[in-house]
């Protein structure tokens, strides 16, 4: 939940795998790259609040969607592929490329 989240907060060059749950969880302005983010038992990152980034990132197979924008945000350069809920979801802009497998769906 939000209140359990990190605001303006930076996740670079991790690997975050294999968690029951989520993977990263962000709150507002957090900024996550260079990071491998993979096998988690929820999404891969979810961003709370607005100002969410995610660059440079490969986010895979996760048990549900790759990248979560809860409120606006930002994404770029990362591979999203192979996640059971989708690839990237919700309020974000795309600042290409990203490249997703099925197709990255456009913003909402």
């Amino acid at each position: 939940p939000f209140y359990e989240t990190v605001a303006f907060a930076s996740v670079a060059g991790s690997k975050i795998t294999e968690n029951h749950l989520g993977g990263i969880i962000c709150g507002t302005n957090c900024r996550v790259e260079n990071s491998l983010v993979s096998l988690n038992g929820g999404n891969g990152v979810t961003y709370y609040g607005r100002g969410g980034l995610a660059l440079g990132n490969t986010v895979t197979e996760n048990s549900s969607r790759g990248l979560v924008f809860a409120g606006s945000g930002g994404a770029g350069n990362n591979v999203v592929m192979y996640n059971d809920g989708g690839q990237i979801g919700q309020d974000y802009v795309p600042m290409q490329p990203n490249a997703c497998e099925p197709a990255c769906p456009p913003p909402s």
